[in-house]
C-alpha cells in the first residue's frame, strides 16, 4: 500500500522542491528493503537468542531506517496524501520503540 501511495504522489502531484521530488522514491526502496532486513533480523535474533543479530537489528533501526522515516515524516512538501499525514507518525512511534524498552 506504501508504494502505491508514494508513485501516485510522485505522478499525480506537483512538488514545490524538485530535489524532494528526486529524492523520495530512492530513499523509500532504501527504506523498505532495510525494513525487511532490520524484522527478519530482529525476529530471528530474538527467538535464537543471538547478540549480534539483536545489534544488527538495532544499527538498522538507527541508520538508515531513523534517517528515511524522520525524511519522510518532516521534509515532505505541504502537499501531504492522508495516509501520509497518519502513517508517518505511527512509523517514527514504532520505529523509536526498541530504544524505550532498554
Amino acid at each position: 500500500m506504501c508504494g502505491g501511495c508514494l508513485l501516485n504522489k510522485l505522478y499525480n502531484y506537483e512538488f514545490q522542491n524538485s530535489i524532494l521530488k528526486i529524492l523520495t522514491l530512492p530513499i523509500f526502496l532504501l527504506w523498505s528493503s532495510t525494513e525487511l532486513a532490520r524484522v527478519a533480523l530482529g525476529y530471528v535474533g530474538n527467538i535464537k537468542e543471538r547478540v549480534p543479530m539483536i545489534s544488527a537489528f538495532l544499527l538498522l533501526t538507527i541508520f538508515p531506517q531513523l534517517v528515511a522515516v524522520l525524511f519522510f515524516t518532516f521534509l515532505q512538501d505541504p502537499v501531504l496524501i492522508p495516509p501520509e499525514a497518519t502513517l508517518c507518525p505511527l512509523v517514527n512511534s514504532i520505529s523509536f520503540t526498541p530504544f524505550g524498552r532498554a
